[in-house]
Order: structure tokens, then C-alpha cells, then sequence
């Protein structure tokens, strides 16, 4: 209980940089996190690209759809403990892709900046917070 309260204090005090990270590798270096219902709904529809090195994840989320979007995604779907069932590359917007089994939370990015052939069926997906340069 006491490292959930230090971190919601973390997360107030300052601002915070989350990195994903796989096989020690980092993947993502700013993570845009929709856990509430408006911003799951939403998700990246509201964005006209995304940077490099920038995602979202959908929790709870194990299919998605591209519908109204404005660029392909790379999606890489989860299960609860976070470990890594399917990978789609270059989905086109107006589809919808179901996750498979056991997938309930999704990480998408736009298309073509990250290599996708490096994330592996069964690949552990880390988090890591820090606190952003306030510079």
C-alpha cells in the first residue's frame, strides 16, 4: 500500500517521463497512458502523427479499431501480466483488429519508426517512470 501512495505523490509533485521497455531495451521513451473511459474511447484519433518514440496504451483494451484515423499503427497486444500475445504491423485506418487471446491492454504507435520483428510472442513489457527535466 505504501508504494502506491508514494507514487500517486510522485506523479502529483512533479511531472513524469514512462518508458517502455523490452529485453532491456528501451522501445518508447514517452508513453501516453488512457485508462479512463473518454480516453480509451478517443485514444489517438484526436492526434494527426505521432513522434518516434512515442505510443499510448489502452488499459483495459484487448481489440481496437482504426476508424477516423489519420496514419497506420504498429500494435502490440498484452495480457495482464503484461507479457506480449500479438503484434500487427501497418494497420490501415478503418479496420478493427482483435487482440487474440487473453489480450487486454494495448500499446500503439504510429507506423514504421520502431522495428516490430524485436518484440517476440511471450517479450515481458517493463514500465519505467521518472521524473521529467523540468528544464
Amino acid at each position: 500500500m505504501g508504494k502506491i501512495y508514494d507514487y500517486v505523490l510522485i506523479m502529483q509533485s512533479k511531472p513524469t517521463k514512462t518508458e517502455l521497455v523490452i529485453d532491456d531495451k528501451i522501445i518508447v521513451t514517452n508513453l501516453i497512458v488512457a485508462e479512463k473511459m473518454l480516453t480509451r474511447m478517443v485514444g489517438l484519433l484526436k492526434y494527426g502523427s505521432l513522434p518516434a518514440g512515442s505510443a499510448m496504451l489502452i488499459k483495459p483494451c484487448g481489440s481496437i479499431h482504426t476508424v477516423g484515423m489519420r496514419f497506420d499503427l504498429d500494435v502490440i497486444f498484452v495480457d495482464r501480466e503484461m507479457r506480449v500475445v500479438r503484434t500487427v504491423c501497418g494497420v490501415k485506418p478503418n479496420r478493427f483488429v482483435l487482440g487474440g487471446r487473453g489480450a487486454s491492454v494495448t500499446v500503439e504507435m504510429q507506423s514504421g519508426w520502431f522495428d516490430m520483428s524485436q518484440v517476440k510472442i511471450g517479450h515481458k513489457l517493463i514500465f519505467r517512470e521518472e521524473k521529467a527535466s523540468q528544464g
